[in-house]
């Protein structure tokens, strides 16, 4: 019955080292990760002021933004109408789902910006 492995000196000496450098790259990668985040906040909190003035400024240009949105959206299903061949039922499908979908999201938001609290910048 044969007894355990016997390995070569040099060989462990050598997974060891590969183990003791792979060890330290782990390292070297949760410093930089710990300096990344360092240099990340710093930047946040130095510029901070001035986004929020240019954020209170833009005022998010809510309007401009969902007139974009609603061009997008008939530019691609109009797409979608040409690629399913034009069907008038595959329309009128689309149109359907587009108003069931967007009314309400309008309601929703018309209610949720009614009950915001707006302050002014100065």
């Amino acid at each position: 019955m044969p007894g355990p492995l016997q390995a070569n000196p040099e060989y462990l000496a050598q997974i060891t080292a590969e183990i003791t450098s792979i060890r330290e790259w782990l390292d070297v990668t949760k410093y930089l990760g710990v300096a990344a985040a360092t240099i990340l906040i710093y930047d946040i909190l130095s510029t901070l002021d001035e986004e929020i003035n240019c954020i209170g400024i833009s005022l998010f240009y809510v309007l401009g933004s969902i007139v974009v949105m609603w061009i997008v959206t008939a530019m691609l299903m109009v797409r979608i109408w040409v690629i399913y061949g034009k069907s008038r039922w595959f329309l009128f499908g689309i149109l359907t789902s587009f108003l069931v979908i967007t009314v309400p999201t309008i309601i929703i938001h018309v209610v949720s910006l009614m009950s915001s609290h707006w302050v002014h910048n100065p």
